[in-house]
């Protein structure tokens, strides 16, 4: 009975984890709120700015100095010379991954990769 019991519970285990999703690629792209990422035609003022407000250009950190990212201009520069990407692609173990606080989600490191590749349009 132990047996066959195990073997069940194997063959369960076997049969979900052989299960497949259909909408693998588009959930890989989800925001984690079960809507599609949207990556196509991003502008800094609707898009990116609040990505930046909320996570970049907050009190003490990139609000003044030579890192002021309170501007277009100032982030499409950091952009546009790679820094932006780089930083927001290291794994959040490295000192030096923005923002400090953890990992952006991947929906919005995508987000900001694809503005970046259309010429950080504003």
């Amino acid at each position: 009975m132990t047996k066959k019991l195990t073997l069940t519970c194997i063959l369960t285990a076997f049969i979900l984890g052989a299960c497949s999703n259909d909408d693998d690629n588009e959930n890989d792209q989800n925001n984690g709120g079960g809507e599609p990422c949207e990556t196509s035609g991003l502008r800094y003022n609707d898009d990116i700015e609040p990505i930046i407000q909320a996570n970049c250009a907050l009190s003490g950190c990139h609000t003044s100095g030579s890192r002021n990212m309170t501007s277009y201009e100032a982030v499409r520069d950091y952009a546009l010379d790679g820094s932006l990407e780089e930083r927001i692609t290291l794994p959040s173990s490295n000192p030096l991954s923005m923002p400090p606080n953890g990992s952006l989600d991947d929906c919005t490191i995508d987000k900001i990769i694809s503005w970046v590749n259309d010429g950080a349009p504003e």
